[in-house]
């Protein structure tokens, strides 16, 4: 078993192992196929590999004008877990977020998440203080917790824009 863990933007063959691992996640599908497609096309999209087998993925949203990219959605699938591959596709989402000129990368959480929760606070995150004028919970009544993580400093930067450099050296 191979448990070094690869990070790439998604590619449209990824399309289906995505939507199961999202559905199996979220119980749902996250995101319809539709949209995903999209978002693959636009390489909003990053894969975590073990081997050949994709284990995970993120989506990342990115809005033009402004200094926050969300990160829209992560999950590994449960026999990967604690593996490495939750954390790598948190440091490849800053990475990207910081190349396309973003400096604080944000998302949600399930309060009961607690997994989550620890994964993100060991990668920087903080839980953010400002009130959002959405409702403040999931679809089944579950509160949700907004975090935040400023992505780009002095040492962030050079580290990150090393990764970038390297990234666009592979053509």
């Amino acid at each position: 078993m191979c448990d070094t863990v690869n990070i790439r933007t998604a590619q449209n063959q990824d399309l289906e192992a995505i939507a199961e691992i999202g559905f199996r996640a979220f119980k749902a599908n996250s995101h319809r196929r539709e949209k995903l497609d999209i978002l693959i096309s636009d390489g909003d999209v990053l894969v975590a590999e073990m081997g050949k087998t994709t284990v995970g993925y993120c989506v990342l949203i990115f809005r033009k004008g402004r200094a926050t990219a969300t990160l829209d959605a992560i999950a590994v699938i449960s026999s990967e877990m604690g593996k490495g591959a939750g954390a790598a596709l948190l440091h490849a989402a800053a990475a990207e977020a910081v190349c396309r000129g973003y400096s604080t990368l944000r998302l949600i959480v399930r309060a009961d998440n607690d997994r989550a929760i620890r994964l993100y606070r060991r990668a920087g995150f903080r839980r953010s203080l400002r009130r959002s004028p959405r409702p403040a919970g999931f679809h089944d009544g579950m509160p949700m917790i907004r975090m935040h993580k400023r992505i780009v400093g002095p040492l962030t930067a050079l580290r990150l824009g090393t990764l970038a450099l390297a990234k666009s050296l592979r053509l």
